[in-house]
C-alpha cells in the first residue's frame, strides 16, 4: 500500500525508525523487521530492552510476557508511525513486521522463512497489501482452526462503508481509519493499548 498520504481517521500505523524530535519517556522496545535470513537465528530474548526508571525487570514481571504482535504493512511511513506510537504504549510488546499478504499467512502459520516467528497475540492488518489483499488474509486468518481466535484489527485508509461491511462479515475484531498525523496515532494506540492489551484478555498460546 504506496500512498502519497493518508485519510483522517481513527487508526494505528508504522515504520522503520524514530520520527525526528519525538522522544519517549516510556517503556523503549525493540522493533522486529521479518527478514528471511534472519527468522531462525534471532534470539527472542534481546528484542525487549525495558527502561530501569519505567519499572524494568518488574513491569515486565507484574504484566507478563510481552504482548506478540504482527503488523501487515507495505507502507515504510505507516511502520515508523506504528512503531513510534508503540514505544509509548504502557505494555511491554514486541511488533513484527511483514509486508504483505503471503508473507502475512507464512508468519502466522510458521512456515519458512518465519519459521521461528512467535505466536502473535493480536493482528494490525491494512487492506492495501501487495500478494494477498488485508481481505484475502483476514477471510484465511479467520477460516484457520488455529489462528480465527488472534484479535485482527484493520489498519486502513479506506473509511468506505462497504469496506467496514466485509470486514466485519469477515469477523475482524475492530476497524480503525488510519490518522493523518503523529498525535492522532498516538492516542489511537494508546486506545488499542487500554483495551486489547490492558484491559481484554487475550486468548494466548496457553488456553
Amino acid at each position: 500500500m504506496n500512498k502519497s498520504s493518508t485519510t483522517q481517521g481513527m487508526g494505528c500505523v508504522s515504520a522503520e525508525g524514530r520520527t525526528a524530535g519525538m522522544q519517549s519517556p516510556r517503556l523503549e522496545e525493540k522493533v522486529m523487521e521479518w527478514k528471511p535470513v534472519e527468522c531462525a537465528n534471532r534470539d527472542l530474548g534481546t528484542r525487549l530492552n525495558p527502561l530501569q526508571n519505567h519499572g524494568g525487570d518488574f513491569m515486565r514481571k507484574e504484566r507478563g510476557s510481552p504482548v506478540e504482535i504482527l503488523l501487515v504493512e507495505d507502507n515504510p511511513g505507516d511502520v515508523r508511525l506504528t512503531r513510534e506510537a508503540f514505544a509509548d504504549a504502557r505494555v511491554p510488546n514486541r511488533l513484527h513486521v511483514v509486508h504483505n499478504g503471503v508473507a502475512a499467512l507464512q508468519f502466522l502459520k510458521k512456515e519458512k522463512p518465519y519459521a521461528g516467528a512467535p505466536d502473535p497475540d493480536l493482528v494490525l492488518l491494512d487492506l492495501n497489501i501487495p500478494k494477498l489483499s488485508g481481505f484475502e488474509v483476514l477471510e484465511q486468518i479467520k477460516r484457520a482452526p488455529l489462528l480465527k481466535r488472534i484479535p485482527v484489527i484493520i489498519l486502513t485508509s479506506s473509511k468506505a462503508d462497504c469496506d467496514v461491511l466485509k470486514c466485519y462479515n469477515s469477523y475482524a475484531n475492530s476497524y480503525l481509519t488510519k490518522p493523518s498525523d503523529f498525535d492522532q496515532y498516538i492516542n489511537v494506540v494508546a486506545t488499542i493499548d487500554e483495551f486489547w492489551l490492558s484491559t481484554v484478555r487475550l486468548p494466548g498460546r496457553d488456553i
